[in-house]
C-alpha cells in the first residue's frame, strides 16, 4: 500500500518539465601547457589545460603524453592540440543545446556555445609560431599529423592563440611540481579555493 504523500510527490515528479535558462557569464578562456620530459622512467612529458569561465574553472585535466617529445616545441604543441580538442568540445556542446549562443557574435561562451573563437593562451612561442603559420620546417617536421588538428582549428577560424607569460600561465600547475607560493597562486587564479 503506498500513502498519499508519496502518490502526490509521484504525480508531480511526472508532471515537471525540465528548463534551461540561459544566462551570459563572460568568454570563455584556455589555457595550455606542457613540461618537457618530465617523467623520468620513459622521458614523456605531459600536457595539462584549464578553461576558465567568470573567473573560474569550468574544465581542468593533465594528460601524459603518448609520444616522447623530442624538443619542448613539439612538447606544447602537443598539449596545444588537447587544449583545442577541449575548446571544441565546449563549442560543441553549445551547439547540442537549444538556444544556445548565435554564431558571429562577438567573444564566448553564450550560456554554453562558443559563439566565435576560443581564445587559448600558451607560454611557448615556438608552438605559437608554428599553430599561426602554416609552414613546415626541417625542426618541426618530426611532429605527428594528429597534432596539426590545433593548426587546423586555428585556420578556420575556431580557436585563437595568443602568448601568456610562464609565470602567468595557470595550467602550469597541471603540468610539473611546482612552489607552494605558486601552486596557491595559480589555484586561486582558476577559482579553486
Amino acid at each position: 500500500m503506498q500513502c498519499n504523500i508519496c502518490s502526490v510527490i509521484s504525480v508531480v515528479t511526472l508532471r515537471c518539465t525540465v528548463r534551461l535558462t540561459v544566462i551570459r557569464y563572460g568568454t570563455v578562456t584556455g589555457y595550455v601547457d606542457s613540461d618537457y620530459a618530465g617523467d623520468t622512467a620513459d622521458r614523456k612529458s605531459t600536457s595539462g589545460f584549464a578553461f576558465l569561465q567568470a573567473g573560474g574553472a569550468v574544465s581542468w585535466g593533465s594528460k601524459k603524453q603518448s609520444t616522447v617529445a623530442s624538443s619542448t616545441t613539439q612538447a606544447e604543441y602537443v598539449a596545444a592540440s588537447l587544449g583545442v580538442r577541449e575548446a571544441r568540445w565546449f563549442q560543441k556542446l553549445g551547439g547540442d543545446l537549444e538556444g544556445w549562443g548565435e554564431q558571429g557574435k562577438e567573444g564566448g561562451w553564450v550560456g554554453g556555445a562558443a559563439a566565435g573563437p576560443i581564445q587559448l593562451y600558451s607560454d611557448s612561442t615556438s608552438a605559437l609560431s608554428l599553430l599561426n603559420n602554416n609552414v613546415i620546417s626541417a625542426r618541426s617536421k618530426h611532429i605527428d599529423v594528429c597534432y596539426h588538428v590545433a593548426r587546423e582549428q586555428v585556420e578556420l577560424g575556431t580557436v585563437v592563440f595568443a602568448y601568456c607569460p610562464t609565470d602567468k600561465m595557470k595550467a602550469d600547475m597541471l603540468t610539473k611540481p611546482i612552489s607552494t607560493a605558486k601552486f596557491s597562486l595559480f589555484r586561486a587564479g582558476i577559482g579553486l579555493i
